[in-house]
């Protein structure tokens, strides 16, 4: 893992618990039921088409994130026709969406928001569990 533990506790979640990795839902339905949040309580943020189609066949929104280093010409038009509803260029606008969405579904004071590799700061804004 990323030893990422200290700031999710028991929300932290891995491909290893289903038995089929992205495109397929499993790993995101996994984690909805281990917190006990319907689908579109949740926000998926993620930088693969596959993880995209994933969430999206979740039921879930899912926001494509096309700000790191490995992401190249045409990657957002790939997340967009995957079915991302937000792309995002930055973490700032990561942290943006993520705000407006939760602010958009307060559940028990808890937003669910599925991110890989967020920020301590979006971490501590929003409660999120880790894929």
């Amino acid at each position: 893992m990323l030893a990422l533990e200290a700031e999710f506790g028991s929300r932290v979640f891995s491909a290893d618990m289903v038995a089929r990795g992205k495109p397929y839902p499993d790993i995101f339905l996994f984690c909805r039921r281990q917190i006990g949040r319907k689908p579109d309580e949740c926000l998926v943020i993620e930088d693969s088409a596959g993880g995209i189609k994933a969430a999206v066949a979740a039921g879930m929104t899912a926001v494509g994130l096309c700000a790191a280093s490995h992401i190249r010409e045409g990657h957002d038009v790939r997340l967009r026709d995957a079915g991302a509803v937000h792309l995002a260029h930055s973490w700032r606008e990561v942290e943006r969406f993520a705000l407006q969405f939760s602010n958009a579904r307060l559940i028990s004071g808890v937003p669910n928001i599925l991110l890989r590799a967020p920020t301590a700061r979006i971490m501590r804004a929003v409660g999120l569990f880790m894929l």
